[in-house]
């Protein structure tokens, strides 16, 4: 360290020790660590300033674009990415201010400024900042306002900017931090204005070692799988940040949408002029373009400011209210007369919420019933309880306050009245306070609600968007932010209503579109202006019996599931699942036992090839196979191909033969595991072949070593129909492929026996194989196939918990059988024990599956599990039930031998006892060739030395001059650490030992 460095950090650390000096009172230890701790800090800083300084100055990752930043937190790029291009070229039209955050010197921003716009530039660095203030002109620097510190802690007025400007900073944020600042830049935005985001993901050169770990975690449904708290080498190696957060299109999709945002341009950027390490397959960073919605009529229309005196008196009806939230109409629509008619013959109270100054409520109070009146404002329900005589005042029980929050007991309402204040809500708020009704509700209860639609004179401007996005597919194709004093907005179609009353359990008797024909003409379109919907309850004498789906095959699961949610009916599928079962707001009543692992087939091998340093596979698929082996080979390659070195070949078994031997060849030249996914006729013709190809060698003496080479086969489960894989096949070649045998592991998707007993599972075969052949609709087939076990277990074992749980409601008076989503939750993080076996169902329903690894046990000559599947929060691990034995030992081969593929490593050539005759003449050739040369360079030293003689010369004429000697071989530290994290990279996997409990 350099003496003025030296005396750096020591100021640094005195000017630390003031500050606590007095509490200190001569603890010299104390001040001793203090003293210590800055001295570290200010040495941790400073490398990270010297090795990115050394790090941009090494010619490999010199990059005209580069300017490395003041303050080590990464470089500034001085060149535009079609989501930068895109953002200044809109700049040019902008009428408000823009925002450029993390702007570091400025590139972007100068950009902008070309543009004529104004621009906020933030940074960390005050000091970067300062040379960017320095580099602009009079006129630019006008329009430019410089605003330092962390873009999290700014703040503008709301709709104050057309647009905000996030480029390369995003994988600093967590995921909070993410949701805070969308939200902040949704809040500074004008209608209409724009948002331009990119960041770095996990595809990239300097993170490959993290794509395994994220690739499964993104696997597992976790909400924000790229974020780790480990040293991923951003920077040339610096990797000085406490975390990164490595994001996909995907996820800034989901976050923006969910802010209210729409999303324009959304997807992958190739960094194809960063430095090849940093380079990985052109999707090393991502970008978005956002807006917001441009909503000028609404905007422009709050109720309570676009109706003004003039206008009230030209419609009577009308009234505004106090707390400016719209207006209260003194007329009844047909679903306000409905509910009114409805309330004479109710036994139990009613609940009129958002009443205003409860028009509706003196509507109901005549009937004689009994209301709860609810509104936000306080002092408009005293002017209702003003207006009321003192015998409705006993029948009126005032509830002020957001109609969100209210309770009441379950059942003690015989109707619930909310009449156009829907829009208002968000779509969880309306699934909340509907779910709320239900629960309120005795049975038969009622309810009524009116909403605005989008088909009104204000929101004209907003209909076509509003129609892009229904046919997309929307949830909520309605909702619009930033509208006038509410925030925003949520424009209502019957459809959407009628979907969510349904999926909480409501018959529908009455819904559609409602005509405002006493509206001011401004606000009238074609009669749609506004919706209503006429719900009842289920339940007392119209209310039907439970009813619940079980699917016993491979149905369509994904249209099932919308019906079920829709009709808030319990589903149970046996045989197929989707990712879709462990997002709950579209999956609340699915429940699957299904016990294939098709949402872990990739995940299965590749674990494997992890826990066991395999980084080579050799894949073979024969397309005749049954359908499961297309999937796998899929998921296989979609997971190991960026991770694994892969093989893939391809063949068709009933079109033409694969040639056996040279697939064993070419296997042998790449790989030591094959991953063998084909007919178990197909598997024991390959094992013929290796077999006698293995005795061959033998027989000629070329030193194949015994089970180095590693055969995996996938076998979805026992079964007839689809080939049973054994050695024994009582002919000629049994011994042969015995032998082989001992080279193969057997991969069970469905292994019975991890959760059944042997004997229970041959009686439960035997009843079904009986009723199977027996059944009158089997009567004309000549049917000598067994059942599929497995998926008749899956559906033996629904039905026994659906058995189950209907039993435990009866204990539970509270509990409703009919509903859904209620009688789903039932289901969750439970193990039932069945007559085919146990099942366990994690927190969404979802089913844990059964997979194992089997090796040969040649004593006993069959099969034996040594790893079995252990799911962990929807995480794939092996577990280790014991040892493998494998050739006398307990290790599995690597996937290259250590002589090398071709056998032909110097170190074996050396240690074998016999040399073949060519390998001779070659050696024999090399020697003669340097002892030629030997000869005549020897002849040349002795000349000069007896020239030199001649003249006098010092006679060590062998001796070299120090002075000669140069340091040519100085390797910069980053050159070194390059290296060393190409050995632990390649290392990586040989860090995991089979004796552990979970891989």
């Amino acid at each position: 360290m350099s003496r003025s460095l030296r005396r750096l950090l020591v100021v640094i650390a005195l000017l630390e020790l003031a500050n606590v000096s007095v509490g200190i009172e001569g603890n010299y230890s104390t001040a001793s660590r203090l003293i210590t701790s800055s001295i570290d800090k200010a040495a941790t800083a400073t490398r990270n300033v010297s090795s990115m300084d050394e790090f941009y100055s090494n010619p490999k990752n010199s990059n005209p674009h580069f300017k490395a930043t003041l303050n080590a937190h990464g470089h500034m790029l001085d060149v535009l990415d079609e989501y930068g291009e895109a953002f200044v070229a809109f700049a040019r039209n902008t009428t408000k201010p823009v925002a450029d955050l993390g702007v570091a010197f400025g590139f972007t921003t100068k950009e902008i400024l070309k543009t004529g716009a104004t621009v906020y530039a933030n940074d960390l660095s005050e000091d970067m900042l300062k040379e960017l203030n320095n580099s602009l002109t009079e006129e630019e620097r006008l329009r430019c306002i410089l605003k330092p510190g962390s873009a999290l802690e700014l703040n503008f007025e709301p709709g104050s900017l057309s647009g905000v400007l996030a480029l390369r900073w995003f994988h600093f944020l967590t995921g909070p931090q993410i949701r805070e600042v969308i939200h902040k830049f949704f809040t500074w935005l004008e209608p209409g204005g724009k948002v331009v985001i990119t960041c770095s993901t996990p595809y990239s050169g300097r993170a490959r070692s993290f794509i395994p770990e994220y690739e499964e975690r993104k696997a597992a449904g976790e909400e924000w799988p790229g974020f780790t708290t480990k040293q991923i080498q951003e920077v040339g190696g610096v990797g000085s940040r406490e975390h990164f957060h490595k994001l996909e299109p995907f996820i800034f999709e989901r976050e923006l949408k969910a802010a209210g945002f729409e999303v324009e341009k959304c997807g992958f950027i190739a960094r194809s002029f960063y430095p090849e390490g940093w380079q990985f397959d052109g999707r090393e960073h991502c970008g978005v373009v956002v807006h917001t919605c441009a909503c000028e009529d609404l905007n422009n229309s709050t109720p309570s400011t676009s109706l003004g005196g003039d206008q009230t008196k030209r419609n009577p009806q009308f009234k505004a209210t106090l707390n400016a939230h719209g207006h209260m109409l003194d007329v009844l629509d047909e679903y306000g007369e409905a509910f009114v008619a409805f309330a004479r013959n109710t036994t139990n109270p009613v609940a009129d919420l958002g009443v205003a100054f409860g028009f509706t409520t003196k509507e109901i109070l005549k009937t004689g019933a009994t209301v709860y009146a609810n509104d936000l404002s306080e002092d408009m329900l005293k002017e209702l309880n003003n207006s009321l005589t003192e015998e409705e005042r006993l029948r009126c029980i005032l509830k002020p306050g957001n109609a969100l929050e209210l309770e009441f007991e379950p059942g003690s309402l015989s109707g619930v009245l909310a009449l156009r204040w829907f829009h208002f809500l968000t779509g969880p708020q309306i699934r909340e306070v509907v779910h709320k009704f239900f629960t309120w509700l005795e049975p038969g209860g009622k309810v009524v609600i009116t909403s605005g639609t989008p088909y009104s004179g204000r929101a004209k401007s907003f209909i076509p968007e509003y129609e892009a996005r229904k046919a997309a597919g929307e949830e909520w194709p309605g909702s619009v932010r930033n509208v006038g004093s509410q925030g925003q907005l949520n424009m209502l179609e019957p459809w959407v209503l009628e979907r969510e009353l349904r999926a909480t359990g409501f018959e529908v008797e009455m819904c559609g579109f409602i005509k405002r024909t006493f509206g001011p003409t401004g606000w009238r379109l074609d009669g749609r202006e506004h919706c209503g919907v006429w719900y009842y309850q289920r339940g007392g004498e119209r209310g039907p019996m439970p009813a619940y789906i079980v699917t016993p095959g491979c149905l369509e699961p994904l249209y099932l599931n919308q019906l079920a949610a829709a009709w808030n009916i319990l589903l149970i599928t046996t045989s197929s699942s989707d990712m879709i079962i462990k997002d709950k707001s579209k999956s609340p009543t699915w429940i699957n036992t299904n016990v294939y692992p098709s949402l872990f087939y990739g995940t299965i091998f590749y674990r494997l090839c992890l826990i066991h340093n395999w980084t080579s596979v050799f894949v073979v698929l024969d397309d005749d196979a049954i359908p499961n082996y297309q999937i796998v080979f899929r998921a296989v390659d979609a997971i190991m191909k960026p991770l694994v070195r892969t093989v893939n070949v391809r063949y068709s078994s009933k079109k033409a033969p694969l040639n056996m031997s040279d697939l064993l060849d070419n296997f042998s030249r790449h790989s030591r595991v094959m991953v063998f996914l084909a007919s178990a006729s197909q598997f024991r013709l390959l094992l013929r072949t290796s077999g006698i190809f293995s005795l061959q060698l033998l027989a000629a003496a070329k030193g194949q070593t015994k089970g180095e080479y590693v055969f995996i086969v996938a076998v979805p489960f026992p079964y007839k129909a689809q080939g049973i894989f054994t050695w024994k096949a009582d002919d000629r070649n049994d011994e042969v492929i015995r032998a082989a045998y001992r080279s193969v592991l057997f991969v069970t998707m469905v292994d019975a026996t991890l959760h059944v007993s042997e004997t229970q599972m041959a009686l439960l075969k035997s009843q079904w194989d009986h009723g199977f052949k027996t059944t009158p609709f089997y009567g004309n087939l000549d049917l000598h196939d067994e059942p599929a076990v497995p998926q008749l277990a899956s559906v033996n074992g629904a039905i026994e918990m659906l058995a189950q749980v209907l039993n435990e409601s009866l204990l539970d008076e509270g509990f409703d059988p009919r509903n859904g989503r209620d009688f789903a939750r039932h289901f969750y993080n439970r193990t039932f024990e069945t007559s085919s076996g146990r099942i366990v169902l994690d927190r969404f329903g979802d089913r844990a599956p059964s997979v194992s690894v089997s090796y040969f046990n040649d004593t006993r000559g069959d099969f034996q599990v040594f790893l079995q599947s252990n799911i962990v929060d929807g995480v794939f691990f092996w577990s280790a039930l014991t040892a493998v034995s494998w050739f006398n030992g307990s290790e599995l081969p690597p996937n290259e031998p250590s002589c090398g593929y071709a056998g032909d490593k110097p170190e074996c050539l050396a240690s074998r006892p016999g040399v073949a005759v060519k390998d001779l003449s070659t050696a024999l050739g090399v020697v003669i060739a340097v002892l030629l040369f030997g000869s005549v360079y020897l002849g040349y030293l002795i000349r000069s030395r007896a020239n030199n003689a001649k003249s006098g010369l010092d006679g060590n004429w062998w001796s070299l001059s120090a002075q000669l000697l140069e340091a040519s071989t100085k390797r910069s530290f980053f050159s070194y650490l390059a290296m060393s994290n190409m050995e632990i990279h390649s290392m990586a996997l040989g860090n995991v030992q089979l004796n552990s409990a979970v891989f």
